[in-house]
């Protein structure tokens, strides 16, 4: 099949999901509202209990803190999003009644998945650098990039983190029953192991391993080193390569598994199971 055609196929989908995102306003209101109350709900309660800047980098923190926090926040924003774009997208042709036609359809499972994922970062993408901006002029905070392609290429690979880990959730959900409550509760033990709200340094050993197995961990790590820290692509390579082999993996596993339910779904006459 052509390019053109795969285009036209990503471009149906992510046109189809906008129809129904703007059915559902609520959903944008809240999806700009909770990075800013998440990040101010953190800022006043590490100033609360533990107080100046000095002693929070007694705990491994860098001098930016608010920043810190502020990038974490959106980054976690971005991933729970495309949790929602791309992992549900096989989902929702469940709720919608039409995964069959889906699972009979010639085109690729992949191409269908990075329609999703392109509305949901279009979708997400200019929420969060909004929540971000408002955050930032708002605390007085501010960047320190020393360079611009280490800066760039971060964010571009956390964002690439984030789809995969999208993508690699779409496969686990399509082989359960319970997505909806899944994808919920994936998102609190991320915000956790992710580093998004602390460093993982203060973190016991065994559990900093958990929070390094996670896309969303390596990208949050080199968009805050190259932002925040002026970091140089000579500091962020070595989180990058490991993003890149984390985020193909999980994409490959993703795919895997849909097919592996797809298989099963064709082979024994379960298109209404899954």
């Amino acid at each position: 099949m052509s390019i053109i055609y795969h285009v036209r196929v990503a471009k149906a989908v992510a046109v189809r999901d906008f129809k129904i995102r703007i059915t559902y306003i609520p959903w944008i209101i809240n999806s700009l509202v909770q990075p800013i109350v998440w990040t101010y709900i953190l800022i006043y309660a590490y100033r609360a209990v533990i107080g100046t800047p000095e002693t929070l980098q007694q705990y491994g923190w860098p001098a930016d803190y608010v920043g810190f926090l502020i990038l974490g926040q959106v980054l976690l924003s971005l991933f729970n999003a495309l949790n929602w774009r791309a992992g549900m997208a096989i989902q929702r042709e469940r709720w919608f009644g039409t995964l069959e036609m889906v699972f009979l359809t010639p085109a690729s499972r992949l191409i269908m998945l990075t329609g999703s994922s392109i509305y949901g970062l279009i979708d997400a993408g200019w929420v969060s650098f909004l929540a971000a901006l408002i955050v930032f002029l708002a605390t007085g905070t501010g960047f320190r990039v020393a360079d611009p392609v280490a800066a760039i290429l971060s964010l571009s690979i956390a964002v690439v983190g984030a789809v995969s880990m999208g993508i690699g959730l779409a496969g686990l959900y399509v082989l359960t029953r319970s997505a909806g409550p899944i994808a919920v509760a994936i998102q609190h033990p991320l915000r956790f192991f992710s580093g998004s709200s602390f460093p993982l340094s203060i973190l016991p050993a065994s559990l900093q391993y958990v929070g390094y197995a996670l896309p969303l961990t390596y990208g949050i790590e080199a968009v805050r080193i190259s932002v925040l820290e002026g970091g140089t692509l000579g500091d962020v390579y070595h989180l990058i390569i490991r993003l890149s082999l984390i985020s193909l993996a999980s994409i490959l596993a993703g795919l895997l598994f849909v097919r592996w339910a797809e298989s099963l779904a064709k082979k024994y006459g379960w298109l209404h199971t899954f």
